[in-house]
């Protein structure tokens, strides 16, 4: 079957999105103002343009849908050192193969990215507690939620290595037809 798919930029980036070291990525969360949807979500993607970071190590995204349900995205993926410059990348829950966290392409997001990111009791990012919230690992779950609503991004730079910016961020949402 093919996929049907609609997008929607972020609603509060006017001018991209900031990640200072050591701290939310401003504005926090990203939101996305989800409406007219009537299928259920069998996909999910995650677009984010211009995406820059002194060192990708210190990052970390999870996605939460307008019914709580969280998903992690990233989570210090890659080398400690390795920077991104610019990378457009497609995050999903379809692709097989994992972002290295720097180049450009579409990637699966990482079901093992929580290593050593910390989480709070709402299962949002928090450099301050423990790791006993982990967000789900993977999109399971997101697919049959009522996908009308308030999607929120939250991004976190849990490192002292430097920040990083990201133009812009788009949400699409697809769903099966015959």
């Amino acid at each position: 079957p093919d996929h049907e798919c609609v997008c929607f930029p972020a609603t509060n980036t006017p001018s991209g999105i900031s990640i200072p070291s050591l701290s939310s990525a401003s504005p926090y969360p990203i939101t996305f103002s989800v409406s007219g949807l009537d299928a259920d979500v069998t996909r999910i993607e995650v677009i984010i343009s211009g995406y820059t970071h002194v060192d990708i190590t210190d990052v970390g995204m999870i996605l939460k849908a307008p019914n709580s349900n969280t998903a992690l995205l990233i989570g210090r993926a890659g080398n400690s050192g390795q920077s991104a410059s610019g990378a457009n990348v497609t995050l999903n829950n379809y692709s097989g193969t994992l972002w290295n966290g720097y180049s450009s392409g579409t990637y699966s997001n990482d079901p093992y990215a929580y290593r050593s990111m910390s989480w709070n009791a709402s299962g949002l990012p928090d450099y301050t507690a423990t790791q006993s919230g982990n967000p789900s690992s993977t999109f399971v779950g997101m697919s049959a939620a009522a996908a009308n609503g308030t999607w929120e991004l939250y991004i976190q730079d849990f490192g002292i290595n430097g920040g990083g910016s990201i133009a812009s961020v788009t949400l699409c949402l697809c769903d099966y037809i015959n």
